[in-house]
């Protein structure tokens, strides 16, 4: 995924700051960032943690990215396949 993201133009960094909570990668592109979280598969174990983080964040895109089949938003953040999203991410 990093490397696809650098290949694609952004610069990418791993959020583990302060002002952001812990994020996989912030990538950044033309002023505008991309927030992406990536887990295995979604339960109601790590639901909380995993797309919480994503919630807290106010401004850009808020992606996470897993195994299972999904392709819906929910509260602002685009859910989504690995493969779906290595086929239509440029």
């Amino acid at each position: 995924m990093y490397i696809r993201l650098l290949r694609n133009g952004y610069e990418v960094n791993v959020s583990q700051d302060r002002f952001i909570p812990e994020i996989d990668f912030v990538a950044k592109k033309n002023n505008e960032y991309v927030y992406i979280q990536v887990c295995e598969n979604l339960n109601e174990n790590n639901q909380a943690n995993e797309i919480g983080n994503l919630l807290k964040i106010k401004d850009g895109r808020k992606l996470f990215i897993s195994k299972d089949y999904f392709n819906k938003f929910e509260n602002d953040v685009q859910m989504i396949n690995i493969i779906e999203w290595l086929l239509i991410e440029k």
